[in-house]
Formats: structure tokens, C-alpha cells, sequence
């Protein structure tokens, strides 16, 4: 399937362009390089991609499972002592931290959920000989849930106060330079 704007090609809808008819008449014609060349280079290209986004989506995971989902795991603990607390004084569940621990609730959940999905499709990819096949089998399942993921850490990242948030917060990279 090809897709529409330029803007919506990724590397493995345009590697293989290498491979066009027009092109492998240009390179080759001018003595750049002979079609088995060519043929070589793409599959390396599209290898190199396919290993580049396995190394990321397995650093990806690592991190939601090691510091994010703890992070807010603890946040949420602090949360449902203080929730405790102010139950015990004030006889009634405190609204503010019933409602950001169901927050952080959802969240966890979600970021749970779409980290073994991300694991699986990536642990999957070994399985998929076609260095093509694979490469598109990232863009299609594996990048749409690092993005999710991606979405889901910033979300968490306004939630967790930056005291317990694992990593530099996004105004501490652009304001303390």
C-alpha cells in the first residue's frame, strides 16, 4: 500500500525506493553502483532500521518498567497514605487524591497493558525472516505503541512531582541551560 503525503513516508517506505526502476537506471547507468549493490545496500539500510527500533523499543520498555511505573507507583502510595490521613481527621474520602490515585490508577494500567504489547510485537520481529517485512512490521505495530507509551510517560510526567519523577522534566532540559 502506498502512502500519501511525503510526510507520512517513514524508512521503510523509502528505502526501498533505492530500488525503483527510475533509480537502479540512474545509479547503475552512471556506474555509481550495480544492482546486486544496490539490492545489498537497501537490505542493509532496512536491517540497520529494523535493529535500531529494537534496541530503542527494548530501552523503551526498560525504562517504563524500572523507573516510570515504580515512580508512580510510589507517587501513588504517598498519595493513598496522605487520602488515609485526611479520611481518619476529616471522616470522609478527600476528593483531590481520590481522583489523581484513579488517574494514576487508569495510567498504570494503560502503561502496563501497551509495555507487554510493545514487548511481545518486539520480541515477535525475530520471528519475520524478510528484512522488508519486518521493517514494516515495525512501523505498522511496533512505532504506534512506543508513541502511546511516549504519550502515556509525558501524561505521567505531569502527574509525578519531579521530586520522585525518575528523569529530567521537560522544563529543567529547556530552562536550565
Amino acid at each position: 500500500e502506498e502512502r500519501g503525503l511525503a510526510n507520512d513516508l517513514t524508512t521503510p517506505d523509502c528505502i526501498p525506493k533505492l530500488l525503483d526502476p527510475k533509480n537502479v537506471e540512474l545509479l547503475t547507468g552512471e556506474g555509481v553502483f550495480t544492482e546486486a549493490e544496490l539490492i545489498a545496500n537497501c537490505v542493509i539500510m532496512l536491517d540497520n532500521y529494523c535493529k535500531t527500533v529494537a534496541i530503542e523499543a527494548g530501552t523503551m520498555a526498560d525504562m517504563v518498567r524500572k523507573q516510570i511505573l515504580p515512580a508512580m507507583e510510589e507517587y501513588s502510595l504517598r498519595l493513598a497514605d496522605l487520602a488515609q490521613k485526611k479520611r481518619d481527621i476529616l471522616g470522609s474520602a478527600p476528593a483531590y487524591e481520590k481522583a489523581r490515585l484513579e488517574k494514576l490508577d487508569r495510567l498504570m494500567a494503560s502503561l502496563e497493558a501497551d509495555c507487554a504489547e510493545l514487548e511481545r510485537k518486539a520480541s515477535s520481529l525475530k520471528d519475520i525472516g524478510i528484512t522488508e517485512k519486518r521493517a514494516v512490521a515495525i512501523r505498522d505495530g511496533v512505532l504506534p505503541l512506543m508513541e502511546r507509551l511516549r504519550e502515556a510517560g509525558d501524561c505521567a510526567e505531569r502527574l509525578v512531582p519531579a521530586g520522585i519523577w525518575p528523569f529530567p522534566t521537560y522544563s529543567e532540559l529547556l530552562f536550565s541551560v
